[in-house]
């Protein structure tokens, strides 16, 4: 893992972190608005780019209208209905999950396509997208944080899910706040730290 992508790793776990944080301290009607709030941004965002992909050379209209299509799919999904069950939220997630990876990878496809004046502008645009599309799974989590929520407080476990996302947190915050200087294998290792410790903190989401 080069030193880009472990920063980008970080960045990307920070951000997904503190999406939950904040929904958890919001009622779930402050989320859904939040959550419309942010992706009606997103939507906004997203027409502005069709134009400037549509006029780009070398990307042709097939692709764009994919990314149209898989653009449109995860916005339904991100509005899915506040009373699904938390089982049926989970059998969503799958769905969402797999247009995701088809998104990121129709994206990375478009930009490699896209000509630039220079590299450094190629990668400009392609964080860009990363960017967004790290916001969009941020709002993914933070929908599930909150159903894990409410469903623990009406089953009567909230103190024990309350105890076990504590000490969750606890240990990707650890790993979040480590610094220093590290060498390659040394990184590689902190990266492969990091993924394991954002797992065992969005499994305290699940259900048992």
């Amino acid at each position: 893992m080069s030193k880009q992508e472990e920063s980008s790793l970080f960045e990307k776990i920070k951000r997904e972190v503190e999406a939950i944080e904040a929904a958890l301290r919001m009622s779930s009607e402050e989320l859904g608005k939040h959550v419309e709030k942010q992706t009606e941004q997103f939507k906004d965002w997203w027409k502005e780019k069709q134009k400037d992909l549509k006029e780009a050379q070398h990307v042709g209209k097939e692709k764009v209208e994919e990314l149209e299509e898989l653009t449109e799919h995860i916005i339904n999904l991100l509005k899915s209905k506040s009373d699904l069950s938390y089982h049926e939220f989970e059998q969503e997630e799958a769905k969402f999950e797999s247009a995701m990876e088809k998104l990121e990878r129709k994206m990375k496809e478009v930009m490699d396509s896209v000509e630039h004046e220079s590299e450094e502008l190629r990668e400009k645009g392609r964080k860009e997208y990363e960017d967004r599309l790290a916001q969009l799974k941020a709002q993914w989590q933070s929908k599930k944080a909150k159903m894990s929520q409410e469903k623990a407080k009406a089953e009567g476990n909230f103190e024990a899910w309350k105890t076990k996302l504590k000490e969750e947190t606890e240990r990707l915050r650890g790993k979040l706040n480590e610094e220093g200087d590290k060498t390659r294998e040394r990184a590689d290792h902190f990266g492969q730290e990091l993924s394991k410790a954002f797992d065992h903190f969005k499994k305290a989401f699940k259900s048992p």
